[in-house]
């Protein structure tokens, strides 16, 4: 052999061995956990479940409640709108086959967490939004033509999961729903229309319950009289707890919490601000009421006041933001940023005795977790697993986006 031949040769033997010797290197890398960021030193492994679901096994190795799976029957099935039902919270009801064009709407579907059992509980044309649930009762918005420049007219559904009696709420004004609150047999709701004055279109809110067995209609505050804005109202036994921000064109910045007994008809003020908090109940609570507590995000964390006025709690701190529901004396709430770190935990605060017991264990800076749900002493939550990165060996690994579903009964 010549030797431009033989250094040919060798070179290519050498070129030969050192793909071989990368090529394992990167095989065996992408296995090493060490292999990536040292601040999430678990690859995302992401695997496909019994259930369908494709999630992190990694991080997924610890579950801290009870895995509700998939619901999605094919890739066009989205879900949406999920909460807790039932006197015992035994159901998660849920908005199914969202199409492209009603984007997050659908008909309502009913889950059982104790048998897995599916079941629709509306015709399968209703397009559904805003799922809120409480005892057998769960409601939902449906969002209908413009009446405004910038409100729609929508319909409130509500539905027995037990008795199947379903109740749509008399709406020929054709007005927006801007909030709603059921408790017991009643739901409370606010109507809101616009309101032409100074120059600017302002939104002129009513507050009305309206009782489930009777078919009762009643107005109970009238924003155009006292305030501009009402946003928000909720209801727990015989009390709604509403908001009166301001007066109608008038310049003045105050904000009232105030509360109705639909007993006695006493109308009363609970707490005034001097300056307008807004509050706006779209998917969790800015402002919740359970009879007992009301608990809201003042900014920087999520404050409770204790109904007959002997207690104040700061429940959390949340430097970026806090999203809450308040049921039987407790505050789930998801906190973000906590000691800094880029993460999102879940935490149930007890306000009898002020303990807080962190529910999720989700890695800083990839996975996070998010309250849904919290209806008596059970929770409900999602999990997001994984983001999507590249190791330091260069290998891609898509992070999963789907939410996991979980529930467990807090028990302190």
């Amino acid at each position: 052999m010549s030797g431009t031949l033989q250094i040919a040769f060798f070179r290519s033997a050498s070129l030969a061995f050192i793909l071989l010797m990368l090529g394992l290197c990167l095989s065996a890398c992408s296995l090493d956990k060490n292999c990536f960021d040292p601040d999430d030193p678990c690859p995302n492994n992401m695997i496909e479940d019994e259930y369908g679901c494709v999630w992190d096994h990694c991080a997924g190795e610890v579950f801290w409640g009870e895995r509700i799976p998939c619901l999605a029957e094919d890739e066009h099935d989205n879900l949406a709108w999920w909460t807790l039902v039932g006197a015992h919270a035994q159901y998660l009801a849920y908005v199914r086959d969202a199409t492209a064009e009603d984007g997050t709407r659908g008909p309502l579907w009913l889950y059982d967490l104790e048998t897995g059992e599916q079941r629709s509980i509306t015709e399968s044309e209703r397009r559904c939004t805003w799922v809120r649930a409480s005892g057998n009762w769960v409601g939902c918005i449906e969002i209908g033509e413009y009446v405004g420049a910038y409100t729609r007219a929508s319909d409130l559904l509500l539905v027995n999961v037990v008795s199947g009696v379903e109740w749509q709420i008399p709406n020929e004004e054709r007005m927006q729903i801007a909030s709603y609150s059921i408790s017991g047999d009643r739901v409370v709701f606010v109507r809101r229309s616009e309101f032409y004055c100074a120059s600017m279109n302002l939104p002129w809110d009513q507050v009305w319950v309206f009782d489930l067995t009777t078919g009762e209609l009643s107005l109970i505050a009238d924003s155009v009289e006292e305030s501009y804005r009402s946003t928000n109202a909720e209801i727990a036994g015989d009390v709604v707890a509403y908001w009166r921000v301001a007066g109608l064109c008038s310049g003045e910045y105050w904000s009232q919490l105030r509360m109705y007994n639909t007993a006695s008809g006493v109308d009363s003020m609970f707490k005034e601000w001097s300056y307008h908090v807004y509050v706006d109940n779209n998917s969790l609570n800015d402002f919740a009421f359970d009879g007992q507590w009301v608990a809201m995000d003042e900014g920087s964390g999520i404050r409770a006041y204790a109904i007959d006025g002997s207690r104040e709690i700061d429940v959390a701190y949340c430097p970026l933001a806090c999203d809450f529901n308040l049921s039987n004396g407790k505050v789930a709430y998801t906190q973000s940023g906590a000691d800094g770190l880029n993460q999102l935990q879940v935490h149930v605060f007890d306000l009898e005795t002020e303990t807080d017991a962190q529910v999720t264990f989700g890695r800083p800076f990839w996975d996070g977790a998010s309250v849904q749900s919290l209806l008596g002493n059970r929770l409900l939550w999602g999990e997001g697993r994984g983001h999507n990165v590249w190791d330091d060996c260069g290998n891609f690994r898509p992070g999963s986006s789907q939410k996991l579903l979980f529930w467990k009964d807090i028990d302190f």
